[in-house]
């Protein structure tokens, strides 16, 4: 290539000296031309400091004092940065060879792509040889569903940094799914259109006692339950959907975000919005909470926004009008 795009990578760190030096290298080995590696210490007390030493003079910028948490590291790290692509690895995690180069070919042959997302290895402690294969960020067929049951495999997804920056800083007082929050924004930004899915192992996710996702692992849905509860909060979402989701959060419900300051379109409010009522409709209707479920449908009807998929739960919470039983007979959906 006669150009190859800067890529930025901030790595956050805290006394993760055992396995620091994996992902430095991981980085440095790619051998890519236009690297920008930022890493952010929160003050570690072992071997953090000297290991990061060893490699200052490749490294664009470090720093080691204390820190809020994990999400502090991350915004103090991409302030830093100033690549056309970007992304964060833990100092837990590693890179594959040549994920840099794919990044770079995919940009030369699509500049108008936003997002790259790779494959990922998942391993436990150091046991490389039982590795567990990943399918990397889920995207579903519209932006809706992939808001709702779409996933961040946010060590395997690089973002184009200028279509980003907007959703920086992430919000500090979230400690477990920031990944998920720059997700969110994303998606409601820009949709689904021009994210790319790409065949080759891009990252290994190392899991261990210590790490997050293992010792703390109850508490991520939690506080993704509290963001959602903000989502529909600046959806303007019914008393009782956000009511449902403030359980299911806890004592998470009083997460702050940014998404109340996006301006959402009115026909993707309406999708997203029906998307959440139909889940709660059939979580209802499953636990034999059948006027819970019919009230959602009637909203649905009345608010929101339905396709097929909808309209077998219309049929069994019984408030099916004469034209969605006419338009069944039409299609002749293979339900009834």
């Amino acid at each position: 290539m006669k150009s190859y795009p800067k890529i930025s990578i901030v790595t956050p760190s805290f006394n993760q000296g055992q396995y620091i030096e994996q992902t430095i290298c991981s980085v440095l080995d790619q051998s890519y031309p236009n690297l920008e590696y930022i890493i952010i210490d929160g003050g570690s007390t072992d071997e953090t400091c000297e290991i990061i030493k060893k490699y200052e003079k490749y490294l664009t910028y470090w720093v080691s004092e204390p820190d809020k948490s994990q999400t502090d590291a991350i915004n103090k790290g991409f302030s830093k940065t100033t690549g056309v692509w970007f992304n964060w690895l833990n100092s837990d995690d590693f890179y594959q060879p040549g994920v840099f180069e794919t990044i770079a070919k995919l940009h030369v042959q699509d500049n108008k792509t936003k997002v790259i997302s790779g494959l990922e290895y998942g391993f436990f402690q150091n046991n490389l040889e039982n590795k567990i294969s990943h399918p990397g960020s889920i995207v579903h067929k519209t932006t809706e569903e992939t808001i709702y049951t779409g996933i961040i495999d946010q060590p395997c997804t690089f973002f184009k940094r200028d279509f980003v920056r907007l959703f920086f800083p992430l919000s500090d007082d979230i400690h477990y799914v920031m990944d998920r929050e720059l997700w969110l924004n994303y998606l409601l930004t820009y949709g689904i259109a021009d994210i790319i899915k790409v065949d080759q192992y891009f990252t290994n996710f190392r899991l261990h006692d210590s790490s997050k996702t293992v010792s703390q692992k109850n508490l991520f849905e939690k506080e993704f339950e509290a963001m959602r509860v903000v989502l529909l909060q600046a959806l303007g979402a019914p008393e009782w959907l956000i009511e449902f989701h403030k359980q299911k959060a806890g004592i998470f419900f009083g997460l702050s975000s940014s998404f109340c300051e996006c301006e959402f379109k009115s026909e993707l409010k309406k999708k997203i919005l029906s998307v959440f009522v139909y889940h709660y409709a059939l979580y209802h209707y499953v636990h034999n909470r059948i006027s819970d479920s019919q009230m959602a449908m009637r909203w649905i009807l009345n608010h929101g926004f339905w396709n097929r998929k909808y309209l077998l739960l219309f049929a069994k919470s019984a408030i099916l009008p004469s034209q969605f039983i006419f338009q069944m007979k039409q299609i002749k959906l293979k339900y009834f």
